[in-house]
Protein backbone atom coordinates (compact mmCIF):
# COMPACT_ATOMS: atom_id res chain seq x y z
CA UNK A 1 0.00 0.00 0.00
CA UNK A 2 1.44 3.31 -1.09
CA UNK A 3 0.91 6.31 1.19
CA UNK A 4 0.13 9.69 -0.30
CA UNK A 5 2.45 12.44 0.85
CA UNK A 6 0.86 14.70 3.42
CA UNK A 7 0.27 18.13 1.90
CA UNK A 8 0.12 20.97 4.37
CA UNK A 9 -1.17 24.48 3.95
CA UNK A 10 2.44 25.66 4.07
CA UNK A 11 3.03 23.87 0.73
CA UNK A 12 0.63 26.31 -0.98
CA UNK A 13 1.01 29.60 0.89
CA UNK A 14 3.56 31.60 2.82
CA UNK A 15 2.47 31.19 6.45
CA UNK A 16 3.38 33.96 8.87
CA UNK A 17 2.31 34.24 12.50
CA UNK A 18 2.46 36.86 15.23
CA UNK A 19 1.32 36.81 18.86
CA UNK A 20 0.43 39.49 21.38
CA UNK A 21 -0.35 39.20 25.05
CA UNK A 22 -1.97 41.87 27.21
CA UNK A 23 -2.83 41.96 30.89
CA UNK A 24 -4.95 44.74 32.30
CA UNK A 25 -8.44 45.90 33.28
CA UNK A 26 -9.01 42.58 35.06
CA UNK A 27 -8.37 40.43 32.02
CA UNK A 28 -5.59 38.49 30.34
CA UNK A 29 -5.79 38.40 26.55
CA UNK A 30 -3.68 36.47 24.06
CA UNK A 31 -4.11 37.15 20.36
CA UNK A 32 -2.67 34.75 17.80
CA UNK A 33 -2.46 36.15 14.27
CA UNK A 34 -2.00 33.77 11.35
CA UNK A 35 -1.54 35.11 7.86
CA UNK A 36 -1.51 33.19 4.59
CA UNK A 37 0.26 35.14 1.85
CA UNK A 38 1.26 34.47 -1.75
CA UNK A 39 -2.36 33.73 -2.60
CA UNK A 40 -2.52 31.76 -5.85
CA UNK A 41 -4.58 33.25 -8.65
CA UNK A 42 -6.80 30.19 -8.69
CA UNK A 43 -8.42 31.39 -5.46
CA UNK A 44 -9.65 34.53 -7.22
CA UNK A 45 -9.64 33.71 -10.95
CA UNK A 46 -12.06 36.53 -11.83
CA UNK A 47 -10.01 39.12 -9.90
CA UNK A 48 -12.99 40.16 -7.82
CA UNK A 49 -10.55 41.21 -5.10
CA UNK A 50 -7.87 42.85 -7.22
CA UNK A 51 -5.73 43.74 -4.21
CA UNK A 52 -6.04 40.37 -2.45
CA UNK A 53 -2.61 39.42 -1.15
CA UNK A 54 -3.39 37.53 2.03
CA UNK A 55 -5.97 35.85 4.20
CA UNK A 56 -5.71 36.32 7.93
CA UNK A 57 -7.08 34.76 11.06
CA UNK A 58 -7.12 36.16 14.58
CA UNK A 59 -7.71 33.92 17.54
CA UNK A 60 -8.42 35.87 20.73
CA UNK A 61 -8.20 34.00 24.01
CA UNK A 62 -9.57 36.05 26.93
CA UNK A 63 -9.43 35.12 30.59
CA UNK A 64 -11.66 37.21 32.85
CA UNK A 65 -12.48 36.22 36.42
CA UNK A 66 -11.32 32.65 35.81
CA UNK A 67 -13.53 32.25 32.74
CA UNK A 68 -11.86 31.67 29.35
CA UNK A 69 -13.47 32.58 26.02
CA UNK A 70 -12.06 32.03 22.55
CA UNK A 71 -13.09 34.03 19.49
CA UNK A 72 -11.84 33.48 15.95
CA UNK A 73 -12.19 36.08 13.18
CA UNK A 74 -11.13 35.91 9.53
CA UNK A 75 -10.02 38.70 7.18
CA UNK A 76 -8.95 39.22 3.59
CA UNK A 77 -6.21 41.76 3.12
CA UNK A 78 -3.93 43.59 0.71
CA UNK A 79 -1.01 43.26 3.18
CA UNK A 80 1.82 41.01 2.03
CA UNK A 81 4.00 38.85 4.31
CA UNK A 82 3.78 41.04 7.41
CA UNK A 83 1.81 39.54 10.29
CA UNK A 84 2.73 42.37 12.66
CA UNK A 85 1.29 44.95 10.24
CA UNK A 86 -1.78 42.72 9.84
CA UNK A 87 -2.16 42.65 13.65
CA UNK A 88 -1.87 46.45 13.86
CA UNK A 89 -4.44 46.88 11.08
CA UNK A 90 -6.93 44.59 12.83
CA UNK A 91 -6.45 46.39 16.15
CA UNK A 92 -6.81 49.85 14.62
CA UNK A 93 -9.97 48.72 12.79
CA UNK A 94 -11.55 47.86 16.13
CA UNK A 95 -10.40 51.21 17.50
CA UNK A 96 -12.37 52.92 14.73
CA UNK A 97 -15.41 50.74 15.50
CA UNK A 98 -15.17 51.61 19.20
CA UNK A 99 -14.79 55.32 18.42
CA UNK A 100 -17.87 55.25 16.19
CA UNK A 101 -19.86 53.54 18.94
CA UNK A 102 -18.65 56.14 21.45
CA UNK A 103 -19.75 58.99 19.15
CA UNK A 104 -23.13 57.33 18.57
CA UNK A 105 -23.63 56.82 22.28
CA UNK A 106 -22.34 60.15 23.61
CA UNK A 107 -23.37 62.57 20.86
CA UNK A 108 -26.55 60.87 19.64
CA UNK A 109 -27.46 58.99 22.86
CA UNK A 110 -27.91 55.71 21.02
CA UNK A 111 -28.02 53.60 24.19
CA UNK A 112 -30.95 55.66 25.49
CA UNK A 113 -33.06 54.90 22.40
CA UNK A 114 -35.84 52.43 23.23
CA UNK A 115 -37.44 51.98 19.83
CA UNK A 116 -38.02 48.24 19.79
CA UNK A 117 -40.83 47.42 17.39
CA UNK A 118 -40.35 45.75 14.00
CA UNK A 119 -37.45 47.32 12.06
CA UNK A 120 -37.30 50.51 14.15
CA UNK A 121 -34.00 49.71 15.94
CA UNK A 122 -32.15 48.98 12.69
CA UNK A 123 -33.68 51.96 10.90
CA UNK A 124 -32.81 54.36 13.72
CA UNK A 125 -29.26 52.98 13.95
CA UNK A 126 -28.80 53.48 10.21
CA UNK A 127 -30.11 57.06 10.37
CA UNK A 128 -27.77 57.86 13.28
CA UNK A 129 -24.77 56.48 11.35
CA UNK A 130 -25.72 58.55 8.30
CA UNK A 131 -26.02 61.63 10.53
CA UNK A 132 -22.58 61.04 12.04
CA UNK A 133 -21.05 60.58 8.57
CA UNK A 134 -22.65 63.77 7.23
CA UNK A 135 -21.69 65.83 10.29
CA UNK A 136 -18.11 64.48 10.20
CA UNK A 137 -17.80 65.24 6.48
CA UNK A 138 -18.89 68.88 6.96
CA UNK A 139 -15.67 70.83 7.60
CA UNK A 140 -16.80 74.50 7.54
CA UNK A 141 -17.61 74.53 11.25
CA UNK A 142 -14.84 73.38 13.60
CA UNK A 143 -16.94 71.81 16.35
CA UNK A 144 -17.71 68.36 17.72
CA UNK A 145 -20.49 66.16 16.41
CA UNK A 146 -22.86 67.05 19.25
CA UNK A 147 -22.40 70.80 18.65
CA UNK A 148 -22.75 70.40 14.89
CA UNK A 149 -25.96 68.44 15.47
CA UNK A 150 -27.32 71.25 17.66
CA UNK A 151 -26.29 73.88 15.09
CA UNK A 152 -28.01 71.94 12.29
CA UNK A 153 -31.19 71.79 14.40
CA UNK A 154 -31.09 75.58 14.97
CA UNK A 155 -29.90 76.85 11.57
CA UNK A 156 -31.62 75.70 8.37
CA UNK A 157 -28.77 77.04 6.22
CA UNK A 158 -26.22 74.96 8.11
CA UNK A 159 -28.52 71.92 7.92
CA UNK A 160 -28.73 72.37 4.13
CA UNK A 161 -24.90 72.51 3.98
CA UNK A 162 -24.59 69.32 6.05
CA UNK A 163 -27.09 67.54 3.79
CA UNK A 164 -25.17 68.70 0.71
CA UNK A 165 -28.05 70.76 -0.63
CA UNK A 166 -25.96 73.93 -0.87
Amino acid sequence: MKLKPKITIADHFAVISYRTEEVGHGRHEIRNYLMLSDIPERLDPDSIWSELNSVGMVESVRKVDGKTTVETRYFISSIENNAKQFANSVRSHWGIENLLHWILDVALREDDCRRGKDNAPQNCALLRQIAVNLLTKEKCVKRGIKNKQFLAAMDDNYLARVLGLV
